[in-house]
């Protein structure tokens, strides 16, 4: 399966106005119980800089990170690529499956194809009969603090309007997630979600202040009649501050209601 996109993001921004934003993705699945993906986003051209066919090319062929040191003005892009594998344990463990993706900031300067300065989730699941249960842990610092969606060239980096285009929690984070979905429960569909780690552990990402995170999410949302949608969520986040801010805490708690009508 292959997929694409490209499109332009926006003209107030503080690096280059209306660059593009282009994502590559390929999966395959060699066998019933192995997927594996690569995948590919680059930002390229914008106002004041080339936006030729060339330009283009050359991101999608990775021949546009020839220079390695900052000050390489003429470098024309800023990519991520990386790849993921989903490996299911049916046979043995039924319902049971790992994952995990590696995704980096920079290609090896011998250009051998394995990304550096890398991102990494990992996860393992459990499914069956439209329930699930899963643990996740997600590490954004990619090998060195600030460097995770940032670049000398694009400054304002992976971000469309200071919010992040890859993981919600930007660079610099590490969490552990673990959750659950009930398919049926009082005639609806319940999900639970608790997560637990550091955020902007060094204050580069305008996202999130640096910060240890705890937080639970609760939701419940039934169909009547194929008609109308009731979600009932309740969210509690709780952030202590660390770094020059320490002691600076914040606490939210949170109680949504959302109906939803279709109109045929």
């Amino acid at each position: 399966q292959f997929s694409g996109f490209l499109g332009r993001l926006e003209n107030e921004r503080a690096d280059v106005p209306h660059p593009w934003l282009m994502g590559l993705r390929l999966v395959v699945r060699p066998w019933p119980w192995l997927e594996l993906g690569v995948s590919r986003t680059m930002q390229v051209g914008g106002e004041g800089r080339d936006n030729s066919l060339r330009v283009f090319l050359k991101s999608v062929l990775g021949r546009d990170n020839s220079c390695y040191q900052p000050g390489c003005s003429e470098q024309p892009g800023n990519q991520l690529g990386g790849y993921d594998a989903r490996l299911s344990l049916d046979r043995w463990l039924p319902g049971v499956a790992l994952y995990g993706q590696l995704i980096g900031e920079d290609s090896r300067p011998d250009d051998i194809p394995v990304p550096a300065k890398n991102m990494v989730m990992a996860g393992a699941e459990w499914r069956r009969d439209g329930a699930m249960a899963f643990v996740e842990w997600t590490n954004t610092v990619a090998k060195a603090l600030g460097t995770a969606y940032n670049h000398f060239i694009y400054t304002d980096g992976y971000r469309y309007q200071g919010q992040p285009l890859g993981h919600w929690a930007d660079g610099d984070s590490n969490l552990w997630t673990v959750g659950g979905l009930m398919p049926d429960l009082f005639g609806g569909q319940g999900l639970a979600v608790l997560r637990h780690g550091t955020l902007n552990e060094r204050g580069a990402n305008p996202t999130w202040p640096d910060a240890r995170l705890s937080g639970a999410s609760l939701q419940w949302r039934t169909v009547l009649d194929r008609v109308f949608g009731l979600t009932l969520a309740l969210d509690h986040a709780s952030i202590d501050r660390q770094g020059a801010r320490a002691g600076v805490d914040y606490r939210d708690t949170q109680l949504r209601v959302q109906f939803d009508a279709w109109l045929y």
